[in-house]
C-alpha cells in the first residue's frame, strides 16, 4: 500500500492552487478551476497501487 502524499497542501501553504484528487471523473474540473485561479497550481492525483511490470 503507499502513503498518501498531499502535495496540494504544500502547494497551498506555499499559496499556490492545490486540488487533490481520488477520481478520474473529477480531473477536468479540478484542472478547469487550477487555471481559473491564476496561481501556480498542484493537482495531486491518486492512483492504484500497482507494482511495475518486469520487462
Amino acid at each position: 500500500m503507499l502513503l498518501v502524499a498531499r502535495y496540494d497542501l504544500e502547494a497551498e501553504a506555499m499559496g499556490a492552487h492545490g486540488e487533490f484528487l481520488t477520481e478520474a471523473a473529477d480531473l477536468r474540473p479540478a484542472l478547469e478551476r487550477a487555471m481559473a485561479s491564476g496561481k501556480s497550481a498542484c493537482v495531486n492525483v491518486m492512483i492504484e497501487g500497482l507494482p511495475a511490470p518486469v520487462v
